[in-house]
């Protein structure tokens, strides 16, 4: 499983919580996250939570990615 996170503080949550190898961002924003996953993901299914008032920039971004 690949966990992909946008920023420290969620990398070194999700680390916590047992993901093991956390992708993080190189821009602490949606965009960085697209940027890095993209070509980790392409071709797979990914499930990406969010919160309900969050824009689709990820959603999107890695659908566009394939």
């Amino acid at each position: 499983m690949k966990v992909g996170a946008i920023g420290p503080s969620t990398a070194a949550s999700l680390r916590a919580l047992g993901c093991g190898t956390v992708t993080m961002a190189d821009r602490y924003i949606a965009e960085g996250l697209v940027e890095k996953l993209g070509p980790l993901v392409a071709g797979q299914r990914v499930l990406v939570p969010q919160a309900a008032a969050t824009r689709e920039v990820v959603r999107v971004g890695l659908e566009a990615a394939g």
